[in-house]
């Protein structure tokens, strides 16, 4: 037997580039001439961390269209990350 949920995708929204608000975060004086590196043996270069906070600020964000779900996904061209909104509409069997 298949189960089925139906899902309306509601929109997206694309977040400000990561490396940039780590460096806003971090260092809010850096300047073009500077290079921003991620030191750590758990983080792979294809994305930059993301706080939390900003996180959940987009989440809001999202939600407050009416999403229930979400996809998450990083656009590796510009640093930041695609969150999809999605409502839940139905679920059956077939």
């Amino acid at each position: 037997m298949e189960k089925v949920i139906n899902f309306k995708k509601l929109g997206s929204i694309e977040t400000l580039s990561s490396r940039e608000m780590l460096e806003e975060e971090f260092f809010p004086d850096i300047t073009e001439d500077d290079y921003l590196c991620i030191n750590s043996e758990e983080v792979y270069y294809e994305s930059y961390p993301i706080s939390i906070d900003n996180v959940i600020k987009y989440l809001n964000i999202i939600k407050e269209k009416g999403s229930t779900h979400v996809t998450l996904e990083y656009h590796a061209d510009h640093d930041t990350y695609i969150i999809e909104g999605f409502k839940h509409e139905s679920e059956k069997e077939i």
